[in-house]
């Protein structure tokens, strides 16, 4: 496959703009609720919940503009969608057009909060708590768009790619491997935190933390899944051609070792064929190679981190029950 030369591709203005704004509104909208529960209540009751999420918005504010020039990168690596990786990172992260999307997701997500109403014995609180949850939602909304958007062209890139079984270190696969891994973790510290704001919080609504947490879990399998199972299968299907072809090489040496002709379909001078031993050696280093994951010691730190930071917000609710 052609290499492409290194390409420089700029943040869109979109997402710095507009997602400073949203985090500077975050960060008021904390203000402000607090301001409101304490004067109501008389105490800051779920101060986790506030400060995991307003930090859960500037990080995933952050993320993006860190994000943003890898994803160029990788783009530009593919045959098709490389062609212009400015066009591609804007559409991720610098189209207007995901604002009414993110509007509907966080209206969304407001809308759970207010039907599970956790603020249920104090009254006034709710659409305080809603608007706090609708502003931060905002960018995840945003983010949820930009994350099926790049799915979509990693899909429809992934067939055109000349993919080598025997050599999965070279671009674009091993630039897709880590980027995911790296989405994958950030989605699982994004979603660890929120759960913990909920956990930590003095609410009482076991509900709704089932609901978000089986809500989150399925968000980061999906993020980890969605680019890296079509790939493996495209990985499963070239190792089988391979062994096939170098299966029907071990049958032909082992014919000519016994006397019998070559097949008419082998397409191969006898002088051509490669020695027994290389051929049996290459079948077993291919047995070896796993497809799943495809990217070995990548996918099993990112999937490991995330498994760990899953189980992290039920750890720390026992542990807290438990001692307390």
């Amino acid at each position: 496959m052609q290499r492409h030369p290194p390409v420089t591709v700029e943040i869109p203005a979109y997402w710095t703009r507009w997602g400073g704004v949203v985090v500077l509104a975050s960060g008021l909208m904390a203000a402000v609720y607090a301001v409101v529960q304490i004067a109501q209540v008389g105490v800051l009751r779920d101060a986790p919940l506030i400060v995991l999420v307003t930090v859960n918005t500037v990080f995933i504010y952050r993320f993006g503009i860190y994000l943003a020039p890898r994803v160029g990168a990788l783009i530009a690596e593919f045959p098709a969608a490389g062609r212009d990786a400015q066009a591609a990172v804007n559409r991720f992260f610098g189209d207007p057009a995901t604002a009414f999307p993110a509007v509907v997701y966080a209206g969304l997500i407001a809308f759970s909060v207010w039907r599970l109403d956790p603020w249920r014995d104090v009254a006034g609180l709710m659409p305080w708590l809603c608007a706090f949850i609708f502003v931060n939602n905002l960018i995840v909304g945003t983010v949820v768009i930009a994350l099926v958007r790049f799915w979509r062209i990693m899909l429809s890139e992934l067939t055109t790619l000349d993919i080598r079984i025997l050599n999965l270190n070279r671009a674009p696969v091993i630039g897709l491997l880590r980027l995911n891994s790296q989405i994958v973790m950030a989605t699982a510290l994004v979603t660890c935190l929120s759960i913990l704001g909920l956990v930590l919080s003095d609410y009482v609504i076991e509900p709704i933390i089932i609901f978000f947490s089986a809500s989150a879990l399925a968000l980061v399998v999906a993020t980890y899944a969605v680019p890296v199972l079509p790939l493996s299968n495209l990985l499963a299907a070239r190792k089988t051609e391979e062994l096939d072809r170098i299966e029907r090489l071990i049958e032909a040496r082992v014919r000519l070792l016994s006397g019998q002709p070559l097949r008419a379909d082998l397409g191969m001078a006898e002088d051509a064929l490669p020695p027994l031993e290389a051929l049996t050696e290459a079948r077993d280093l291919l047995l070896k190679i796993r497809t799943l994951p495809p990217g070995g010691q990548i996918s099993v730190s990112a999937a490991a981190i995330v498994t760990f930071l899953s189980f992290i917000p039920t750890i720390i609710d026992y542990a807290t029950r438990s001692l307390f």
